[in-house]
């Protein structure tokens, strides 16, 4: 291949793991919210903040998120930079696995 078509197929197969993991996410937060439908949750909503989750429905997330993922959730990392939106998790938790596949 290319250079380019290179890392265009990468920056697909990216894309691609990403979107995956916003379904799986919406999938957990219905689970910890059985009032919530996956259709109905906007990615960039504010989950705090719009009543998706309180804060012991948040830290049920932060448990789950752990275990169905295989990520080890530190104190510092719990921001809102990282947790507000169902696109920061994504964003965090492809970080994460990132890590810890280098690793």
């Amino acid at each position: 291949l290319q250079p380019c078509a290179y890392q265009q197929m990468k920056l697909y197969e990216r894309s691609s793991a990403n979107m995956s993991h916003v379904h799986e996410i919406k999938k957990l937060i219905c689970d910890v919210n059985v009032t919530l439908k996956t259709e109905a949750l906007e990615e960039t909503v504010d989950i705090t903040e719009s009543g998706m989750l309180d804060s012991f429905g948040f830290v049920e997330l932060m448990l789950v998120l752990e275990s169905h993922f295989g990520i080890i959730i530190e104190d510092e990392e719990i921001t809102g930079k990282n947790f507000a939106t169902i696109h920061s998790i994504n964003a965090f938790i492809t970080k994460k696995q990132a890590v810890k596949t280098a690793n």
